[in-house]
């Protein structure tokens, strides 16, 4: 089964962010080019082996920093972030519940203090996505993350920021 792009938006970012009572169009970007890069929004384990999981290949060790550390010492977010889960234990469900993945990989966002880029700027978006997700030691690389990003949103090679619209609940 392949999911495109607008599917995981529709279905699965945008719900998370609806219910999560965070809706913002920068973070809707990310968390699509975030699943696009680490899975192509699919995978639920890590090809080849390894730790990470779900569409957005979050390792155990940084679910456990985000839930057990992060979250247990703020309750308004941790309510926010119970309204994407089952009655599963949360281990449980993080390779099999996209939208807690989701979840997961906004609060990842959320605990970094930089305000997320602009929606339109791409480069930034890919410099962001790398520092905060996938870590100086990762796979990843900023300038091809900027180029899938412009590729997602149908952005010129150099596109200029616009005015911010921030559509959050």
């Amino acid at each position: 089964m392949t999911v495109t792009a607008e599917e995981f938006s529709t279905h699965i970012v945008e719900p998370t962010l609806r219910a999560m009572r965070m809706r913002d169009e920068r973070a809707r970007r990310l968390l699509v080019l975030t699943g696009s890069l680490e899975s192509d929004f699919n995978a639920l384990v890590q090809i080849g082996g390894g730790p990470a999981v779900s569409p957005f290949q979050i390792e155990w060790a940084t679910f456990d920093d985000i839930f057990d550390r992060y979250l247990r010492r703020r309750a308004d977010l941790m309510a926010r972030v119970r309204q994407t889960m089952t009655p599963m234990a949360p281990r449980v469900q993080l390779p099999g519940n996209p939208l807690f993945a989701c979840a997961i990989a906004r609060i990842k966002y959320w605990m970094d203090e930089a305000d997320l880029p602009h929606a339109d700027d791409a480069d930034a978006m890919g410099a962001y996505y790398k520092r905060v997700f996938n870590t100086a030691g990762g796979k990843g690389d900023a300038k091809k993350a900027a180029a899938r990003y412009r590729q997602l949103f149908d952005l010129p090679a150099s596109a200029p920021a616009t005015t911010l619209i921030d559509i959050q609940e």
